[in-house]
């Protein structure tokens, strides 16, 4: 698990964000291309590289402030960038 990650992500990692990123994430790329000229992520990634950042990876929108959303025991490894 990668928490609290936005898009800094894990390639094959579950990435657990509150942002509207992790949001969006499993939204239509049609979606992606609309988004992505109003977050802040332009600032640092071309609308192509955004799109790919969320197709490519496997995103969980939950808000870390109320736990992790998984039992116990479940990973084997937790990363916080």
């Amino acid at each position: 698990m990668n928490l609290g990650c936005g898009l800094a992500v894990a390639k094959d990692w579950l990435n657990i964000d509150g942002s509207l990123n992790a949001l969006i994430a499993s939204w239509p790329t049609a979606i992606h291309k609309l988004i992505c000229h109003v977050t802040g992520a332009k600032s640092y990634y071309s609308c192509d590289k955004y799109c790919t950042l969320l197709r490519n990876n496997i995103f969980i929108h939950h808000d870390l402030s109320y736990g992790i959303p998984y039992k116990d025991e479940t990973a084997d490894f937790a990363i916080k960038f």
